[in-house]
């Protein structure tokens, strides 16, 4: 497996964009968009100049994707099949290595990603009851290098 930056995969990583999206739907919320919407954010909202796409390759296709706007994991994606494998590990601990700080967003009800980040350093730090479009509960996470509550001053 290969982290890479993902601007080389830009063309072919779009029309396959749905790849992240096949997850465990019994932990998030139904999907709100068309696979075209979703398709057309991707390309004009996540390929954008102030945000980092990282992908991991496996045989040469993609089967894992993190976005990092600044200090925010706007996205994480793993393909379905290689869920459990470690590739969103590889993800969160490629941007743990360039950030000191790292916050996200998750729904309440994916349990899985709430572990995934809390086995990860993550501290949940506020919720919601769905002030998103899917209005579903969600949960916000901060990573710290060196998180405040650890070492007090």
């Amino acid at each position: 497996t290969t982290i890479l930056p993902a601007e080389r995969h830009f063309v072919a990583y779009r029309t396959h964009v749905r790849v992240g999206l096949l997850t465990d739907v019994g932990q998030i919320p139904s999907p709100v968009h068309t696979d075209d919407e979703v398709r057309l954010w991707f390309s004009t909202n996540v390929f954008r100049s102030d945000q980092e796409v990282w992908v991991v390759e496996v045989h040469g296709r993609i089967r894992a994707l993190l976005v990092l706007g600044g200090s925010w994991i706007e996205q994480l994606y793993v393909h379905p099949q290689h869920a459990g494998h470690g590739l969103g590990s590889q993800l969160v601990e490629h941007a743990q290595s360039t950030r000191s700080l790292l916050q996200l967003w998750t729904f309440q009800s994916n349990l899985d990603a709430r572990h995934f980040y809390e086995r990860h350093g993550f501290l949940p730090r506020e919720t919601t009851d769905g002030d998103n479009e899917e209005r579903a509960p969600d949960q916000r996470f901060e990573w710290h290098a060196s998180d405040p509550t650890e070492h007090p001053n």
